[in-house]
This record gives structure tokens, C-alpha cells and sequence, in this order.
């Protein structure tokens, strides 16, 4: 009963941010009828079939949906199923990228943290992150730019 590859969970808690502005605007949209903002649709080829598969990005991350910064400015390929037998397939897990594939991607360190502000400042302003999480995952962003960069 093991999971292949064998793995840790998320740690990101992408789904917590996401759902705390999803609860934000719905209580907006009852209390004074603004409706919240609508997202593409997660891409999908062959729909209908059982060849049906969700399209990826350059990274292997899925295109379409709630954009947030760890798929804006991706340190990962976020996988939303493993492989393995009983609550194998339900489990997200996380496939970091090496150093040189984030140096790559992202140049320096400092330039990962504002690419991530960028994109957290766009988030918030169109209602897909609250300004409080904006701020946690910023935060987290400048955490981890100042210590790959001692």
C-alpha cells in the first residue's frame, strides 16, 4: 500500500487561498449582489472520451483555471493524483524543480520574489486572492528568495 513514487504531501496551502477568496466574494455577492470573478476553464483534450486529458503548460502544471502564483511564477509541477492502490490517487503531491531549472526560469532569486508579487498584486486586485493571503504568500516568496540568495 504504498504510493509510486513515493512522495509528501503538499505543502502549500493553494487550495486554503483559493477557497478563502471563493468564500469572500460569495459572501459579497449575497450581501451587496457583486458577483464574483469567473476563471477560464481548466483545458481539457479529447473531453468526453476516456483519452481525456487535461492540458499542461511548459512545466507540466494545468492550463486554465484559478491562476495563482505557484502557477504563475512555478517553483513545481503540482501533480493532483499519484499512483498507487488505496488513497494513493486522491493525493496531490508536489514535484519541486532542481536549482539550475530555477535559475533558468526565474533568474535570480530576487527576481522569482517579484514575479511573485506581480502576480499576487493582479490576484488580489481581481478578486482571486484575499489581500491578507496575498500577503502570506509574498511573504513566503521574499522568505525564499533572501535564503537561496545567501
Amino acid at each position: 500500500n504504498q504510493c509510486e513514487p513515493e512522495m509528501l504531501l503538499m505543502k502549500t496551502p493553494i487550495n486554503t487561498y483559493v477557497l478563502d477568496a471563493a468564500l469572500t466574494n460569495l459572501t459579497r455577492w449575497v450581501r451587496d449582489g457583486v458577483a464574483p470573478p469567473k476563471a477560464m476553464r481548466i483545458s481539457v483534450e479529447n473531453g468526453g472520451t476516456p483519452q481525456a486529458r487535461v492540458v499542461r503548460d511548459q512545466f507540466g502544471n494545468a492550463i486554465g483555471g484559478v491562476r495563482t502564483p505557484y502557477l504563475d511564477v512555478p517553483i513545481a509541477t503540482y501533480h493532483t493524483t499519484t499512483r498507487g492502490e488505496t488513497f494513493c490517487p486522491e493525493l496531490g503531491r508536489t514535484d519541486p524543480f532542481s536549482w539550475g531549472r530555477l535559475a533558468t526560469v526565474h533568474g535570480t532569486p530576487q527576481n522569482y520574489a517579484t514575479k511573485v508579487s506581480q502576480s499576487v498584486d493582479r490576484l488580489v486586485k481581481d478578486r482571486w486572492l484575499t489581500e491578507s493571503d496575498g500577503k502570506k504568500i509574498k511573504a513566503e516568496a521574499n522568505a525564499v528568495a533572501t535564503a537561496a540568495g545567501n
